[in-house]
């Protein structure tokens, strides 16, 4: 994971040598891109780096690293001209596979005139200056609000938050399953995105209180707004959730990548930490990909471990201290 971010930030020395005056770096999640005194804007949490809601103030430069949702990539690129000097420049980096080699087509009615600067690793540097006559940008958070409609109610989400707008298969098989909770006790939603578990949870069980994390923080945000009544986090596996919480059920259908690379942190860390997270009585409940040798890994951190459902491609897997 960190080795593709370890490449695109030496690919994009091209972009910081040059790159004076007051500097943004938008998106570099894993904080790889060094630009000397650039203020960040990120989204995602990493380790207790500090995320950001919407970028402020103008800027003589902005280099992007290419987000791999079009929609996301698009709202990074209005947010980046609306802070941009009016003689600044606009720097993008990625990799081919995440699509940074089609944005000049993709972003042409936005910026006429976009140039790569140069291409090493499977990876290109994109320039441009701000259009002098830019179309209208939309150029804070409450213009990328959209509503999906599933599971017989609608859904507030930001982009790069819910995967082709629809509940994945993963999550629909878990919900299948959600054992049942008692008046007053706490469960968590571990990878909790827009809040779908966390609403079924609260639907079939509505005394109970619940929490939710992730790494994202417009999902963060999206959960707040779907289900008001339940308390989320923004946090890269556990280091944001307070220390004395203790769960009767956990139940998370976690991330594998991270972009484009395989990441198996947020599982791991989800199964190496849940044990010390969850009541004598409680119950670790989550869904993975069936080819994962996920009852090995449990059976290492829990005594008693069950496969309650499966599918061709996904197993849901319950466990307990």
């Amino acid at each position: 994971m960190l080795e593709r971010e370890a490449t695109i930030a030496r690919v994009a020395q091209v972009a910081i040598s040059a790159m004076n005056g007051k500097c943004l770096v938008v998106n570099d999640w894993a904080h790889q891109i060094h630009v000397p005194q650039a203020d960040r804007w990120n989204r995602f949490a990493f380790q207790r780096k500090a995320t950001s809601m919407w970028p402020q103030g103008e800027y003589d430069h902005i280099l992007i690293r290419v987000h791999i949702e079009k929609t996301a990539m698009e709202m990074l690129v209005h947010a980046s001209l609306q802070c941009l000097h009016p003689q600044g420049t606009l720097w993008i980096v990625g990799g081919n596979d995440e699509g940074v080699k089609s944005l000049p087509n993709r972003l042409q009615a936005l910026i006429p005139e976009m140039e790569t600067v140069d291409i090493r690793k499977r990876c290109r540097v994109l320039r441009a200056k701000k259009p002098l006559f830019p179309l209208e940008l939309r150029a804070g958070l409450e213009d990328w609000w959209k509503t999906e409609h599933f599971l017989e109610r609608d859904w507030k989400s930001l982009p790069g938050c819910f995967a082709k707008g629809k509940l994945d298969v993963g999550t629909e098989l878990l919900l299948k399953v959600l054992p049942k909770c008692k008046a007053n006790r706490r469960v968590l939603d571990y990878a909790c995105g827009i809040g779908v578990i966390s609403q079924q949870v609260r639907a079939n069980f509505p005394e109970v209180a619940i929490d939710g994390l992730d790494f994202d923080l417009y999902a963060v945000e999206s959960a707040r707004k779907n289900v008001p009544d339940a308390s989320f986090f923004v946090s890269d596996g556990w280091s944001n959730l307070p220390n004395d919480r203790r769960y009767d059920l956990i139940v998370s259908n976690p991330p594998l990548h991270r972009g484009k690379s395989e990441d198996k942190t947020a599982l791991l860390a989800l199964i190496s930490e849940s044990k010390k997270r969850l009541y004598r009585q409680g119950s670790l409940v989550l869904v993975v990909r069936r080819q994962l040798p996920v009852q090995r890994m449990l059976s290492e951190s829990f005594h008693r471990v069950e496969l309650c459902e499966k599918t061709n491609h996904f197993w849901v897997w319950k466990a307990k201290p």
